[in-house]
Order: C-alpha cells, then structure tokens, then sequence
C-alpha cells in the first residue's frame, strides 16, 4: 500500500454515488473498462485508538474481471487496485461536492486496514 495523489471530477447526476459530487479520477489506473464498472462503499471509522483515523472514507474497487487482475491484496470481487480516500471533516466544500483529505500514514498500522479489505472483498449488486 501506499499513497498517491489523484484529481477529482464532477460527475453527473446518473453516474454511480452522486452524492460524492466530485469523485476521485481512477480512470487512469483502470482504464475504461474498469473506470466504467468501478463501486464506492462508504466507510465511518470510529473509536480508534489514533484520533485522527476517525471520520468518513469511501473505498473504491473495480468489479473489470474481464479487462483487470484480480487485486492479490484484497482477493475476490476487486480487480486492479482498489482506492482509499477520506472524506473531509464536514464532508463537502463550499459548492456542496465531497472534499478529499489525506488518508493519515497511522492507518496503515491500525485495525481500519482490516475493516477496508473486508468491504473492498464483499460481493456487489453492480
């Protein structure tokens, strides 16, 4: 695992999980295929041990089988890699879309990893 940095894009009202209003732009580590059937799956994280792990992050996978590998880290139900971003304290920036923060270095060592992994390996409807 490690940590990258990515833009964000205004999606439109129809694309999967309109209420992020800006979403993180995978496109380029999933090309079309994965970018086209990529799932986010909110997480809250609270009562950690290091304070600043609490808060809302959305995990993002692709369910590409046809066009990805399957993600070694995560296993089944996750092709190419999978994304983590944590949502800002109050959750939206002065327009209203989803405001990103850096996802703390701590989490890596912390028990949030185990919660992440499971969500980001659990089957979908998509």
């Amino acid at each position: 695992m490690h940590t990258i940095y990515v833009k964000t894009i205004h999606l439109e009202p129809n694309a999967p999980n309109p209420e992020l209003g800006h979403h993180p732009y995978f496109r380029k580590y999933w090309a079309s295929q994965g970018w086209e059937r990529r799932v986010a799956t909110p997480l809250n994280i609270s009562d950690e041990s290091v304070k600043r792990l609490n808060g809302r992050y959305w995990l993002f996978r692709s369910l590409a089988d046809a066009h990805l590998e399957l993600n070694q880290h995560v296993g089944e139900h996750c092709f190419g890699d999978a994304f983590v971003v944590k949502v800002l304290s109050d959750g939206e920036d002065e327009k209203g879309n989803a405001a990103y923060v850096d996802v703390p270095k701590e989490v890596l060592g912390s028990e949030a990893v185990a919660k992440m992994v499971k969500l980001l390996a659990e089957p979908t409807e998509k």
